[in-house]
């Protein structure tokens, strides 16, 4: 199959169902279209329902299963109604994809600046959304034998000195949290912590000085493809490094990992070196 990237995918995810939050554009967007690259079916999750429809569409002329439903993911309802309408469509889900999020300059102030309301805001949605959606998908993929969540932390929850960076690091604590909890329904609980990526909501939100500093452009700095002008299309990729499969030990017999935002890039020959409050892995995939 021909994903909407363009690329041929390997089929891995044929039979398999995601329930993509913020999957109207953006990262949701990149990982369904990953995902439906590789045979998986699609639910675009999102308050934008217009922007969702369009991407829907996008990846269904593409030869993708994939629907569109309204969720705002603050709101316990909506949220049940949301996996409701996707178990409806595809008769079930396999993985919750947590990317749904605030963030962007307005939520970096001090905690003593910025508004109330605008901080409740914050936490509903990166946090609490975070316990909806898990909590609602969790019976259908404990009755279809196990499943995966993918968290989106942030590389702010390692540099937690604004609200923003606090929601994220809470995004952590979740991970932990819900893998200790859903271990027994063989559901796997993982985060990625991506730093800033050249996103639409990225780029409208935050001044051009700041893109340009942590985004360079392909000519004054790293080569293309490894920038976050051009990797918003590879970066799930990591969805297919250990998040999404179950590993097996040498007996052959299925093991759950704990939950670490790093986990994704723990493989034999990776490890991980830290500088200057940045970490990458080292050696080959």
């Amino acid at each position: 199959m021909i994903g909407a990237d363009g690329r041929e995918g390997t089929m891995r995810f044929e039979g398999r169902v995601a329930f993509i939050t913020g999957g109207a554009i953006g990262f949701g967007r990149a990982f369904a279209r990953a995902l439906t690259a590789e045979g998986g079916a699609v639910v675009l999750a999102d308050i934008d329902l217009d922007g969702a429809e369009r991407t829907a569409e996008e990846l269904r002329d593409a030869g993708a299963r994939a629907v569109a439903v309204r969720c705002d993911v603050a709101d316990e309802a909506a949220v049940e109604a949301a996996v409701a309408a996707s178990i409806e469509a595809f008769g079930g889900i396999d993985i919750c994809i947590n990317n749904a999020g605030l963030h962007l300059l307005k939520y970096n102030q001090p905690f003593s600046v910025l508004p109330r309301h605008d901080l409740r805001a914050l936490f509903d949605v990166n946090v609490i959304g975070v316990v909806n959606c898990t909590v609602a998908c969790r019976d259908s993929m404990r009755s279809r034998g196990g499943g995966a969540v993918v968290n989106i932390s942030s590389i702010a929850g390692y540099l937690t000195g604004s609200p923003y960076g606090v929601s994220k690091l809470a995004v952590r604590g979740l991970t932990i949290a819900f893998a200790q909890e859903f271990a027994p329904d063989n559901i796997r609980v993982n985060a990625i912590a991506p730093g800033l990526m050249a996103t639409e909501n990225a780029l409208d939100g935050l001044p051009a000085e700041m893109i340009d500093d942590f985004v360079p452009e392909p000519s004054a700095g790293p080569p293309a493809g490894n920038d976050g002008r051009h990797r918003e299309r590879d970066a799930p990729s990591v969805l297919g490094r250990g998040e999404l499969h179950h590993r097996r030990d040498d007996q052959g017999q299925r093991r759950l990992p704990p939950a670490d935002v790093t986990r994704p890039f723990r493989r034999r020959g990776v490890r991980w070196r830290c500088r200057r409050r940045r970490s990458r892995p080292s050696g080959s995939w």
